[in-house]
Formats: structure tokens, sequence, C-alpha cells
């Protein structure tokens, strides 16, 4: 049997027909895809049942060592595109380094926009209780509360398995070493906008670093609402990642989509049809999470970050970064393909320790 036949509501493929990537590049929405099909040649298109309409196909090269997908934005976009392919017969991943990656909001404390941060950590800080500020308790730090708690601070006694995943970060730090020196793309208007922030690392140059992500479809910003009431030095996200990592997390990065990623990751690893250990998360800084000192937070939001110049290198170091990690992988197979043992954790993969 050549290619794949449908019979009914079965379809067969021949051995010669399956592909079987070395590296499956995952992006979120259209200017991430872009950031790679503009420099690598992913001309290959593969029809997948269940991919985003938006983005019905997995980009291959040539030979299939290299594939894209897009899985559309948002929590739910995501786990149903990565469902779909994981299921489906056209390929096999089961020895396939998988790169997450996609821009993002950053901390001004961690990072600075258009750098790249790898992450240990994916937090989902949307799964929380949530008061108005001007109505929640005078002596309450946050206006967030976990899940079967009854106040900020304090750990989730209610889990729903999505809060938090662990990274291999045995792969995590080789996959740095290979990129921490790179320069990154920068341009006058990004150089502007960091001036404008107190914090050092904030005007810094931007660099490969490490720390780790938030998951929420909601997009936060600004001082009320997420960070604290009664001192401003605090953070809503800095505090829930962490609770849920008991003090070992750094909440640097800002995204939707990598919790519900990560979650069919776990599943079809508990299913033998990926390995999670060859996962790889990073996120490029597009704008800062807040304001700078003596700016409306709701200006910064809706008309500074949001500007084309200001994301453009962040898209492009996507790449920057991504490139070297994919050509070390394909390019030198024999040291890659049997995997690299993952960190004895507790929490290594998801919450309820799945995978272990």
């Amino acid at each position: 049997m050549v290619g794949c036949v449908f019979l009914g509501l079965v379809t067969l493929c021949s051995a010669s027909s399956v592909v079987v990537p070395k590296v499956l590049v995952v992006t979120m929405f259209g200017p991430e895809r872009e950031a790679w099909l503009s420099k690598m040649p992913l001309t290959r298109n593969i029809t997948v049942g269940g991919l985003s309409p938006l983005f019905p196909h997995v980009s291959c090269d040539h030979d299939a060592e290299v594939c894209l997908i897009t899985t559309g934005e948002g929590e739910i976009n995501a786990a149903s595109t990565v469902s779909a392919l994981m299921s489906s017969i056209r390929f096999d991943l089961r020895s396939t380094y998988i790169l997450v990656n996609g821009i993002a909001g950053v901390n001004p404390d961690v990072a600075t926009m258009g750098s790249v941060g790898f992450a240990r950590y994916a937090v989902q800080v949307g799964l929380q209780y949530s008061i108005d500020a001007r109505e929640a308790p005078r002596d309450w730090n946050y206006t967030f509360w976990s899940y079967g708690t009854s106040k900020p601070g304090q750990y989730p006694r209610v889990l729903y398995g999505t809060e938090v995943f662990e990274i291999n970060t045995n792969l995590r730090d080789r996959v740095y070493e290979l990129v921490k020196h790179l320069h990154l793309k920068d341009n006058a208007p990004v150089k502007k906008q960091r001036a404008t922030y107190p914090q050092a690392k904030a005007q810094a140059p931007p660099v490969v670093f490490q720390g780790d992500i938030t998951t929420s479809d909601m997009y936060f910003t600004g001082k009320i609402l997420y960070v604290c009431i009664t001192d401003l030095s605090g953070h809503m996200a800095s505090n829930q990642t962490s609770v849920l990592t008991n003090g070992t997390g750094t909440y640097a990065l800002t995204a939707q989509e990598d919790n519900a990623v990560l979650e069919v990751l776990v599943r079809a690893h508990k299913a033998k049809s990926v390995d999670y250990g060859r996962v790889i998360l990073f996120r490029a800084a597009s704008n800062f999470d807040r304001a700078p000192p003596h700016q409306d937070d709701l200006t910064h939001f809706m008309h500074v970050s949001t500007q084309t110049e200001l994301i453009k290198p962040a898209l492009a170091n996507l790449y920057v970064v991504g490139e070297p990690i994919v050509k070390a992988i394909t390019g030198n197979w024999t040291q890659w393909k049997d995997g690299i043992r993952h960190q004895h954790s507790s929490s290594y993969g998801d919450v309820f320790g799945t995978i272990l």
C-alpha cells in the first residue's frame, strides 16, 4: 500500500507515508508562524483533520525532518490543535523534539523587550477566584486567591491538574547553553521604550535567559487589578507562580496557550505517542506587562504595547534562538535520538505526577 487509503470510517497508511519529524515547532498565531516560514523552507504542507481552520496544514521541509504547526490563539484552540495532531495516523512523534514558542509580555524586574526566556515551569494563573480591589478586605495584598482557599498566598486545595507543568530542565539547560550567547535582534523604538523603565534589567539590551511563564486567556496589565492593593512592589502573577511552585519558580513571561499545549503532551506521553521529556518551551518578550512610571496603564496597554515596531524584534528572535536548536538536533541526530534524561523532581510533568 502506498500513501493512505480511506476505508469507510477507517484510514490506513503505509509505513513509508508516515511522517517522523526530528523537530516539531509549535507556534500560536500568524506572525509567529511567519517568523519561521519566512526563514526556513517548510514548503511541504500536510493536511490534518481537526487542526485550526485558520492553519489547517502541518508545514514540513522536504525530508520532513522539521515540521511546524500553528495552533490558533487561546487555550481552547491550542489544546484542540495539538490533540488533533497527536491523534493523527499521518505522524509518528514518539522521538520528536517539540519546540513550543511564541511572543509574550515580560516582567521588567526580570528581563526586557526582545529577550528570550526558557521556562522550567508553566503556571496557569487564570484558575483563581477574584474580587474587585475596591471590595477586597483592606489587609489583603492581592485581589486573586486560589481555589479552595480563603485568602491570597495559600496553596490551592482544589486542583484541576493544569495549574503547573514542569519541563525537562536537563534538556532546557542543554539547549540554553547552545544559544545563551546569541546576539538578539533589537531596534530603536524598543530601545526608546525600555529606557522609560527604572529597572536595570528592563533597560539592558535583550538577552537569552531562564525564567518561568504564566498562562491565562485574560490579558493583564497595570498595578491595581493584578498587583498588591497595599504594596505596589508586588504582583499577582509573581505571587501565584511562587505559591504554585513552592517558591522555586520566577514569574518572567506571559502566555495564553502554554499550559493547554503541555496538558495535551502529558496525556500523549502517557499514551506513549510522544516523549514529554523532549519538550522545549521558550517565549520572546514583545512588550512589558505594565506601564512605566508616570504613564497611564490603559494607554500603555492599548496604544503602546501593541505597536508593530515594538513587536518586531521579539518575532525575529523566535527564529534567531530557535534555528540553532533545530540545526543542533537535526545535524547531530545520533547525539539526540535517545532523548535527554529528565531531572528527579516530584513536580515533573503535571501536578498529579501523571508521568512519573
